[in-house]
C-alpha cells in the first residue's frame, strides 16, 4: 500500500512541472540551469551520506561517455518541455509530451532490434486522430501558432532518446549516481545555452524563484526520483499507464492557476491520444471462447 501512495505523490508531482516552468516566467535556459545545478548537488549531499564521494565521482567518470550522451539528450529534452509549457497551453503539452512511448517504442526496435508490437499500427493511428484534434484549430493560423506545439513533441521524441540512451548506462552505475552525473552535464548545457543567448541568470521575482525551487523540490525529487525508486517494486507498464493522469490533473492546476479553459478538440485529444499509448501496454487475446485484455508484464 505505502508503494501505492509513493506513486499517487509522484505522479501528482511530475504533472506540476509545466505548471511550474509557466507560473516562473524564466527563460528555459535559465530556469534549466538552476534547476538542475540545484537537483544535482542536493541529491550528492544525500548521496554522501551513505556512500563516499570518491566512489560516486569514480563511477561517474568511469561510466563518462553515456553519462555526457544521455545529459545531452536530456538537455535538448528538457529546454523543448520548458519552451513548450511557456508557449502553449499547460494542456496541450502535457498531452502531446504523453505520446513519448510511441517513439520509444520504434526507437527501441532500432537501437536493441526490439520487436514491434503488432498492435503499434492502432497506437500511431489514435495519436494521429488525437494530434487533428489538438491542432485542428491551429490549421488556419500558419506555423508560426505551432511553436509551442512543435516543441512539445519533439520534447517526447528527444525524452525517448534519453530514455533508450540510459537504457544500458543504469544497468552498469548505481541509479542515484547516474543521476547526479546526468543532471550536471545537464545544466552545464544550459549554462552554454545561456551565455551564447546572453540571457540573464539573475534578476527575477521572488515569485519566479519560488517556482523555480519548486521545479527541483517537486517534480525532479518527488515525481522522478520517486518514478525511478518505484521501478524497483511496481510493473513498469502499469506504472506507464498511470502517468496518462498527468495531462488531466495538470490541466486542473493550470485552470486554477491561469484560467486556461480545456475545449471539446483538447478533450477528445486526450482521450485518443490516451488510447494510442495503452494499446502499446496491453495486449487482448480470445481464451475459452471470451475475449481478454491483459497488461503486458514487458
Amino acid at each position: 500500500m505505502l508503494h501505492y501512495a509513493i506513486y499517487i505523490l509522484s505522479i501528482f508531482s511530475l504533472s506540476q512541472s509545466a505548471v511550474l516552468i509557466k507560473l516562473s516566467g524564466i527563460p528555459p535556459e535559465t530556469l534549466g540551469f538552476w534547476r538542475l545545478i540545484g537537483a544535482s548537488l542536493l541529491l550528492l549531499g544525500f548521496r554522501v551520506y551513505k556512500d563516499s564521494a570518491k566512489y560516486i565521482f569514480a563511477d561517474i567518470l568511469n561510466n563518462g561517455k553515456w553519462v555526457v550522451i544521455t545529459g545531452v539528450f536530456f538537455y535538448l529534452h528538457l529546454w523543448s518541455y520548458s519552451y513548450s509549457a511557456q508557449n502553449t497551453s499547460v494542456a496541450h503539452c502535457m498531452i502531446l509530451f504523453a505520446l513519448n512511448p510511441l517513439f520509444t517504442a520504434v526507437g527501441a526496435k532500432f537501437a536493441f532490434n526490439e520487436p514491434l508490437k503488432k498492435n503499434v499500427a492502432f497506437s500511431y493511428m489514435f495519436a494521429f486522430t488525437g494530434l487533428y484534434f489538438l491542432l485542428r484549430s491551429r490549421l488556419s493560423l500558419g506555423l508560426d501558432s505551432w511553436h509551442g506545439e512543435a516543441s512539445a513533441l519533439a520534447s517526447a521524441a528527444l525524452y525517448s532518446i534519453y530514455a533508450l540512451s540510459s537504457k544500458q548506462s543504469r544497468k552498469k552505475m548505481n541509479n542515484w549516481n547516474f543521476s547526479i552525473g546526468i543532471y550536471f552535464v545537464c545544466a552545464l548545457c544550459f549554462l552554454a545555452t545561456s551565455t551564447t543567448l546572453h540571457t540573464p541568470l539573475i534578476g527575477y521575482s521572488n515569485e519566479a524563484w519560488m517556482a523555480l525551487l519548486g521545479t527541483i523540490l517537486i517534480p525532479t525529487f518527488l515525481g522522478h526520483a520517486l518514478f525511478s525508486y518505484l521501478m524497483n517494486y511496481l510493473n513498469i507498464n502499469w506504472m506507464s499507464c498511470g502517468k496518462l493522469l498527468e495531462p488531466t490533473i495538470s490541466a486542473l492546476a493550470a485552470f486554477l492557476v491561469f484560467k486556461e479553459v480545456v475545449n471539446t478538440d483538447t478533450v477528445l485529444a486526450f482521450f485518443f491520444t490516451s488510447a494510442a499509448v495503452l494499446f502499446l501496454f496491453f495486449r487482448w487475446e480470445i481464451k475459452n471462447n471470451r475475449f481478454q485484455i491483459l497488461l503486458r508484464e514487458k
